[in-house]
């Protein structure tokens, strides 16, 4: 969607902020993931998702990102 010149700066830093804020595993994988993709077929490209996203889940950005810090209070248990 085209942004209006004179909304440009605001907009290009809103997104690096949210950029920013995501998970450095998730980002960096993003763009190659989009690269290669565009050469696979839909199920190539949900096989090479799934394993992504298994990586994902195990890098330390996420422990932090679904910690109890990242709710805004201290761990309870689950039961």
């Amino acid at each position: 969607m085209p942004v209006p010149y004179a909304e440009l700066e605001a907009r290009a830093m809103e997104l690096a902020r949210q950029l920013a804020n995501n998970s450095t595993a998730a980002t960096g994988l993003a763009k190659p993931m989009m690269h290669h993709g565009a050469k696979l077929s839909s199920d190539e490209f949900l096989e090479d998702e799934a394993l992504a996203t298994t990586f994902g889940t195990q890098t330390q950005d996420r422990k932090e990102g679904c910690g109890p810090s990242s709710r805004g209070g201290e761990a309870r248990p689950v039961i």
